[in-house]
């Protein structure tokens, strides 16, 4: 939907060039002449940067006021371990759910 609602919006004025990778794919058949394929992708690239210094600017306040600077990236490694502990745990009970049910 993150991709699809902006390709529906735009595709047809700018011919859905929004990712690196499908100029990649329509250059490399021919449908995009490469000089412009770069242009495409530096111009994309910088798009990306420039979304990601708002990101940053939205959040310093809540970056500032953190007193314990590693706390940021602790937060984010504990969910990365609860994310990837939750996944196992249900393929653990869902493939114990499988065996014990066949007896």
């Amino acid at each position: 939907m993150g991709v699809m609602i902006p390709a529906l919006m735009i595709g047809s004025v700018s011919g859905n060039y929004i990712n690196p990778a499908f100029v990649i794919g329509m250059a490399s058949v021919g449908s995009l002449a490469w000089g412009k394929a770069l242009l495409f992708i530096v111009v994309e690239f910088l798009g990306a940067m420039a979304g990601q210094l708002v990101v940053v600017a939205m959040h310093k306040p809540y970056y500032d006021k953190t007193t314990n600077p590693t706390a940021i990236l602790v937060h984010s490694q504990l969910l990365k371990i609860r994310e990837v502990s939750s996944t196992a745990s249900s393929a653990n009970s869902s493939v114990v759910s499988c065996f014990s049910s066949v007896r």
